[in-house]
């Protein structure tokens, strides 16, 4: 059987999205779209639906009529959205995003829109990848068969000196060429990995998508391509856009090894996939860090932000909401967890400025888009909660939708991914943030960044040392007890010393509603 037709027989019918990222780059969009409509027949007679999308951030109204104009001569089904305008990975991001809202699309093909990608060459790509199999396929110039003609021997050098610095930080070495943007992406691959690299800019965006995807097991393979010189336009790979991805090297490291080390445990420990609906593997004994001193400390720390009308989303049992009904006008707790909900109305009950709601926040949000339930907070509070949802952009954004104008959101997740242990995934902790992290996904949710602090780092070597080192799978409660009553006080000492610049274990986020 040939290639042909193992795809006819085992891919037809398969309907995609092809995924331009443009600076309303008229002098080329045109050639480009011609190649893509050549490709969309040839993949078309295997039965192929294919959409074009084009992500532009120029805010060039001339650009978009053109490619509408285009669009129609040439017989493409497409459209041009509005990019993000915060780079070249934000708006790549921002066109997966909007792909996968049409549930049918199982694949999206990404290329540039200056004409050095050969969209001809797409219908290669696309057989290759449904015939291996793969999740992502990269449009290669560097492995056998590949050329790249359109490449200076300057850029040739940066090219495979930025493939030698990725393949330290995660990405295989069997991939040859993982700077280059061509390339096939499944539905699966992107759902799993997007997220993971909300905060990679630049060139990092493209290396760093590949080394997660290759940290959570994803089949990547490549297919040679001819790379020609651009029909227009100037080279975007410069020596700064060079020095920008190397100082994304560490958090390409950082979160290719926690993604992995996550895997790795939750195989070992968690592969029934028998949880609760916060997350924590069931028949392991893990114990949440929020004791009542460690809370009231907490509470007494952000008081300011928890006066009026408060939401605790994720609430436990109930840790941190007696004290933040002591300082808030009236406080509504959220729980999903049968066993914590149970202990939380209980440990309520007697406050007559506290209630109690059994869900998720989407739960709530649903129950409040009723007639009756309209009302708005001036306060969200997340406690260790984010790190257990593994969509928490949507998550925060149903929480600034239930924020007053200038509400504000306080988070408190953990920090520092290569910190990323035992408990963490026995706890259900998808991850651990970093800074800029935080900041893209609070970005990203529509909100404004007032201030995100580190707190704590006199925990980091005790935690690196019982949880990486020696792999302790649960907090005890005299862990807790020195804990609070010997590292809580000085860590607030710390971050109002140093405004909680120093790296610690903890983030903390004050986040505003600007709607």
């Amino acid at each position: 059987m040939d290639i042909d037709q193992q795809l006819s027989e085992d891919h037809m019918g398969k309907k995609g999205i092809i995924l331009l990222a443009t600076l309303g780059e008229r002098q080329t969009i045109r050639y480009v779209l011609e190649e893509v409509a050549e490709s969309i027949r040839t993949l078309g007679a295997s039965q192929h639906q294919l959409d074009v999308l084009i992500v532009d951030d120029s805010r060039d109204t001339e650009f978009n009529e053109h490619v509408a104009e285009v669009f129609g001569t040439l017989g493409i089904r497409g459209k041009v959205i509005d990019g993000p305008h915060r780079g070249l990975g934000a708006a790549i991001l921002h066109g997966f995003d909007a792909a996968l809202q049409d549930q049918d699309v199982s694949y999206v093909v990404n290329l540039d829109a200056d004409g050095q990608h050969d969209a001809r060459q797409m219908p290669d790509l696309v057989r290759s990848h449904f015939v291996t199999k793969s999740l992502i396929t990269i449009g290669s110039r560097w492995t056998k068969g590949g050329s790249a003609p359109g490449l200076t021997w300057q850029r040739k050098i940066l090219s495979r000196v930025s493939a030698i610095m990725l393949h330290r930080v995660g990405v295989p070495s069997a991939i040859k060429d993982p700077t280059t943007s061509f390339r096939v992406y499944s539905r699966q691959a992107l759902e799993l990995s997007c997220r993971e690299v909300i905060d990679f800019s630049g060139y990092a965006f493209f290396g760093g998508i590949i080394a997660v995807a290759a940290s959570q097991g994803l089949k990547i393979t490549e297919v040679p391509i001819h790379f020609r010189p651009r029909l227009g336009g100037e080279s975007k790979m410069q020596l700064t856009r060079i020095a920008e991805t190397a100082g994304q090297l560490w958090s390409i490291s950082s979160r290719a090894e926690m993604l992995r080390r996550r895997r790795s445990i939750a195989l070992k420990f968690g592969g029934s996939g028998h949880t609760d609906a916060s997350g924590v593997i069931k028949d392991h004994d893990v114990m949440v860090c929020a004791e009542a001193k460690t809370a009231k400390h907490l509470v007494t720390h952000l008081s300011s932000y928890l006066t009026g009308d408060v939401l605790d989303v994720g609430a436990g049992s109930g840790s941190f909401s007696g004290h933040i009904a002591d300082v808030a006008h009236e406080l509504t707790c959220i729980e999903p967890v049968e066993t914590y909900f149970v202990e939380l109305k209980q440990k309520i009950s007697g406050l007559s400025n506290a209630q109690v709601f059994f869900g998720t926040l989407q739960d709530f949000s649903q129950q409040q888009s009723s007639p009756s339930g309209t009302k708005k907070f001036d306060a969200v509070f997340y406690a260790h909660v984010v790190e257990h949802i593994h969509s928490d952009v949507e998550e925060l954004v149903r929480a600034r939708k239930q924020l007053k104008h200038d509400g504000r959101a306080i988070i408190v997740v953990p920090s520092l991914p290569r910190l990323y242990g035992s408990v963490d995934s026995l706890s259900g902790h998808f991850r651990r943030f970093t800074r800029r992290e935080l900041i893209a996904v609070a970005n990203a949710a529509g909100f404004e960044v007032e201030s995100i602090r580190y707190f704590n780092p006199l925990a980091i070597l005790p935690y690196w040392l019982l949880y990486r080192v020696v792999g302790v799978k649960s907090v005890s409660s005299g862990q807790l007890g020195f804990y609070d009553r010997a590292i809580v006080p000085l860590a607030y000492k710390i971050i109002g010393l140093f405004g909680g610049k120093i790296p610690g274990i903890n983030l903390i986020a004050i986040l505003k509603n600007p709607q």
